[in-house]
């Protein structure tokens, strides 16, 4: 399980996108994502265990959660990780990491269910494009999970996302990249599947 905050230590010291940001790594990257009541409005944000991160939450905030911009981004990527199976299960393999952007592939192929979900991160005030190299990728049609938009990917992929945006492209064909391959070969030894 992975989380940043829950009673036994302090919230997270974030503003609003900060919480997204953080959201769209949690629901994205390995590991089955934990939300501590409270986060999905930013409740009492930065305080520390028995000073107000334990606080009453109240039927105020349980109804300010429904049209939140917190929870309403966390509803959105929490729906695309129930609805993929590589995002669930899927092997992690890192592609690119910046100042504000990330790049990264989650591949899961176990007894013939094969899904890759190449993920990318914005936690920037603006929108901006992802470019990753071709010998990175795994060639092939992939689908946007949020808009349902198709993109052929061959020799590079370059890609916008939105400020403080998340992207997740699925691809339901085997991995044929050789480096692919090695990588999760290497990754299998650790954490086989």
């Amino acid at each position: 399980m992975t989380f940043y905050d829950n009673h036994d230590m302090a919230r997270m010291n974030a503003d609003i996108k900060g919480f997204i940001n953080a959201n769209n790594w949690l629901f994205t990257s390995r590991g089955i994502p934990v939300v501590y009541y409270g986060s999905e409005t930013a409740f009492m944000a930065g305080t520390a265990e028995h000073e107000g991160n334990r606080n009453y939450y109240g039927v105020d905030k349980i109804a300010e959660a429904k049209t939140h911009p917190v929870a309403q981004s966390m509803k959105t990527v929490a729906h695309i990780r129930k609805e993929s199976v590589a995002l669930q299960r899927g092997l992690q393999l890192n592609l690119d990491f910046n100042q504000d952007t990330a790049a990264f592939y989650r591949i899961y192929q176990h007894d013939g269910v094969i899904q890759n979900a190449l993920v990318l991160l914005n936690k920037g005030d603006a929108e901006t494009s992802i470019e990753l190299s071709g010998d990175k990728l795994h060639a092939g049609t992939y689908t946007d999970a949020m808009s349902g938009k198709q993109t052929s990917i061959s020799n590079g992929l370059s890609y916008p996302v939105p400020a403080n945006g998340v992207v997740v492209l699925l691809n339901d064909t085997a991995i044929s990249n050789p480096k692919i391959l090695a990588e999760l070969a290497k990754l299998q030894q650790v954490v086989p599947m």
